[in-house]
């Protein structure tokens, strides 16, 4: 029969095993915990857009740029079901090199811009296409929202690429002889220079 010394020697040891059990456990948890936040952080990171972009539009009759680029760009090739894409441009900033083309163009017949300032993608999805990538998402203007799928690149921080959208499907239908010169598909061509952002 144990005696009474013996016996409370063993419940220590077993209470001493139980708490060194349950603190290697806490610390293997800890550490697992920063390693999963670190790399989501890694993955997260915003890119900040560069103030050189180039956003262009083409259509049968006119050619012109856009300006006024915003939102939030994250994106790590080797992590895209975290990437992200939330971006606008102002719709008044178009531009052809001609005023009253502009003003035509930002017209209750057109883009309406002072009822939809906004020309907005979000992203769904991404994935890769051979050296390429393809995002599908929303893109939204004039009032109306359309699933659509971007071809890009991307190298060194730039993302590039051309895409086409029909102007009708969104309601922008024009007006007399002039929606028939300039067509209904409309080319986007843009390059976009990104750094991580910082904070």
């Amino acid at each position: 029969m144990m005696d009474e010394p013996n016996r409370c020697t063993g419940v220590l040891y077993r209470l001493n095993i139980t708490i060194m059990r349950k603190i290697f456990g806490l610390l293997v948890l800890s550490l697992l915990s920063i390693s999963t936040f670190a790399l989501v952080y890694r993955t997260l990171t915003q890119r900040q857009i560069s103030s050189d972009y180039a956003l262009k539009f083409s259509t049968r009759s006119t050619d012109g740029t856009f300006s006024g680029l915003s939102g939030t760009v994250v994106f790590e090739p080797s992590d895209l079901a975290n990437a992200k894409f939330d971006v606008s441009v102002d719709a008044k900033t178009i531009d052809t090199g001609m005023k009253k083309k502009d003003e035509h163009a930002r017209g209750s017949d057109w883009l309406d811009a002072d009822n939809f300032p906004a020309i907005r993608f979000v992203s769904s999805s991404f994935e890769k296409s051979g050296e390429n990538y393809n995002v599908s998402g929303t893109l939204s203007m004039h009032g109306t929202s359309k699933q659509v799928t971007i071809p890009f690149q991307y190298t060194d921080g730039i993302f590039s690429g051309t895409f086409t959208v029909n102007r009708t499907d969104f309601g922008i239908n024009g007006s007399g002889m002039k929606a028939s010169f300039v067509g209904d598909e409309i080319e986007i061509t843009f390059r976009v220079p990104t750094s991580e952002k910082n904070g």
